[in-house]
């Protein structure tokens, strides 16, 4: 067996404070308590940190530009954008509009309304670098949590959903012994895309790949659920 910890959402990783120090020492601290069931079993493989987390670009760089200057991460996300438009103001507004009355990094800080990119430029390059930054920060904590609490286990991510975000698996890569990821067939006949997999193995550097969900849907569940229609049948 595999196990998902949920370790990232139990610590409050996601939508809160990555960066914060708190955060670590929660990761660090719950990794223990929650292996100690599988721990020295010989059915555990080893772990999942948590399932599909997903990693919205869009989302987790409005999320943070909204979050107040006590926020760890909101001070790292206007870090990392003085940084790349090596602090010139101009440039930056080039590619993003700052909430109303916003003119230089220091009021970016403080700000708490959301920044938005501007139509046309390039702003979509930061926000893919943001999106690896966070996932670095998460990879990084839950394989060092994971390790520390049972060494003999193996690491597998947070079992990627079908629309995974490049940038994370670069981050995972460096993080995992195998990338998980879930993944439904595209067609009634079984079909799949070939180009999914060529991306795991480009972006991954070649880390082996565990699919560790796969379903068709029925017409009815044993529950008496009837299924939409959203899902192959």
């Amino acid at each position: 067996m595999i196990v998902n910890l949920e370790l990232g959402r139990l610590a409050k990783f996601h939508w809160f404070d990555p960066f914060d120090p708190a955060t670590e020492q929660r990761m660090m601290a719950l990794a223990p308590l929650l292996v100690a069931p599988y721990k020295g079993s010989p059915y555990r493989i080893g772990y999942f940190s948590d399932n599909e987390v997903g990693w919205w670009a869009g989302a987790l760089f409005s999320f943070y530009s909204g979050k107040p200057a006590a926020n760890f991460t909101k001070r790292r996300w206007v870090a990392m954008l003085s940084r790349r438009y090596a602090g010139d103001w101009r440039k930056f507004t080039a590619d993003f509009i700052p909430p109303p009355d916003v003119a230089s990094w220091s009021e970016l800080l403080n700000a708490t309304r959301l920044t938005q990119m501007r139509p046309g430029g390039r702003g979509i390059l930061a926000v893919r670098e943001w999106t690896g930054i966070v996932a670095e920060r998460y990879y990084t904590l839950a394989e060092k949590a994971i390790r520390a609490a049972d060494p003999d286990a193996l690491y597998f991510g947070d079992r990627l959903p079908i629309y995974y975000d490049p940038a994370a698996v670069r981050a995972e890569a460096r993080h995992v012994d195998a990338i998980a990821v879930n993944y439904n067939p595209d067609a009634g006949d079984g079909w799949i895309a070939h180009y999914f997999w060529a991306g795991l193995e480009k972006l991954s550097g070649g880390k082996p790949v565990l699919v560790t969900e796969w379903f068709f849907a029925a017409d009815e569940n044993r529950t008496g659920n009837r299924n939409n229609g959203h899902l192959m049948k």
